[in-house]
């Protein structure tokens, strides 16, 4: 160890690397398997591709991409290299940023934690006549108002887009911004207009004035303009869950605290109309978002993501959710859901051995896993 230590210094993932201590031990066997399910729902072109926001409607169907980021940098990539913007999938990161600067009891004063029962855009409001949660557009749309009000505009965008490539940080420079999809959703956006109006009409923004709100609603859409691939956004998933810390560049971006709010979140209204179905099914923090991207976070071990554009009647991503399905389903992974009492396959590729963690990320599965309602037990059969 000490001549390690005196050849390579001290980063963590080339010592792990050589000491075989890395997160996902059995490597090869572990990308075997996610290739399987890529391959199993490769040719599914059913699902519908978005048109209310024109900039998406020009995807091809058959777009299909998958990329996995372990909390070691241990990468998986696996067909189409497009680039997509982000859409709703950047909710639960502003929601995080968000609650680091004002802290989370106060964001939570203007909008709640519960569950809709309704569409992603329905206009309604929640108990306390406030957003139901931030993963909703009534709710992110009011979280967007929130943020740095004193500050231009061009301020206010330029340091949260920052802080998405902080996130998303990796061996390419994976974020940038799609301009055309920006001015698409500004111009045929009318339902979150509606939105907005509503929500300064029932007092909920803190704002009084049409030109403000014009600020606030512009942000947002740009919010969900930012353009990223699935190794951006499995590398954003791998920060979440390494206590929102990024694995290559070791930048806590986001609070460890937040990133449990966030998963909290993710995990009960995450998926749309289909949140409940996916938390019991796969009982992972997911988000998706209406490009085709689907975000799911493995608390302490990584993030996994998936995109393809056609989308089932929830605005999921078809393939995304079937190949998530599919991977539990046949080749046991069930081992890794929260509540499975069957350690089959997936504890045989995730390392378990070096329990005491030294890093604070690494402590973070516990917190993380609690605040979704986990047993803090099941942590044991993916963490070193």
């Amino acid at each position: 160890s000490s001549g390690i230590n005196a050849e390579y210094g001290d980063h963590p993932h080339v010592l792990r690397l050589l000491q075989g201590d890395l997160v996902i031990k059995d490597f090869p066997s572990f990308k075997n398997v996610i290739n399987e399910a890529y391959e199993s729902v490769k040719y599914d072109a059913s699902g519908e591709i978005t048109t209310y926001i024109p900039g998406l409607s020009a995807y091809d169907i058959n777009r299909w991409s998958v990329s996995f980021c372990s909390t070691d940098g241990q990468m998986i990539n696996l067909g189409d290299t497009d680039k997509f913007t982000i859409q709703s999938t950047t909710k639960p990161i502003l929601y995080g940023i968000v609650s680091d600067i004002m802290g989370n009891k106060k964001v939570h004063e203007y909008v709640g934690k519960e569950p809709s029962g309704f569409g992603f855009n329905k206009i309604s409001l929640g108990h306390g006549n406030i957003p139901h949660n931030p993963l909703i557009n009534t709710g992110a749309i009011t979280v967007t108002s929130l943020y740095e009000r004193e500050q231009p505009m061009s301020e206010r965008f330029s340091t949260l887009y920052n802080k998405y490539k902080e996130l998303g940080y990796g061996y390419d420079r994976n974020v940038s911004f799609n301009n055309s999809v920006y001015l698409s959703e500004k111009e045929h956006g009318h339902r979150n207009y509606a939105i907005g109006h509503y929500l300064v009409d029932k007092g909920c923004l803190g704002i009084d004035s049409t030109g403000q709100l014009k600020d606030v609603l512009e942000l947002y859409f740009q919010l969900c303009s930012i353009q990223v691939d699935t190794r951006a956004v499995a590398i954003m998933g791998a920060a979440l869950a390494n206590g929102g810390t990024n694995v290559f560049s070791g930048k806590q971006v986001i609070s460890s605290e937040n990133v449990k709010n966030m998963l909290s979140l993710m995990y009960s209204c995450g998926m749309y109309d289909y949140s409940g179905q996916w938390s019991f099914e796969i009982g992972f923090p997911a988000k998706s978002g209406v490009s085709g991207i689907l975000m799911i976070v493995l608390p302490n071990v990584g993030g996994l993501a998936l995109w393809s554009p056609p989308l089932d009647e929830y605005g999921n991503s078809v393939r995304g959710v079937n190949f998530t399905r599919n991977l539990l389903t046949n080749y046991s992974t069930e081992s890794i859901h929260p509540f499975s009492t069957n350690r089959a396959r997936i504890s045989s590729f995730v390392n378990k051995a070096g329990q005491s963690c030294s890093s604070p990320a690494r402590q973070f599965h516990t917190a993380a896993w609690q605040s979704a309602g986990r047993a803090v037990r099941v942590l044991k059969r993916f963490v070193r």
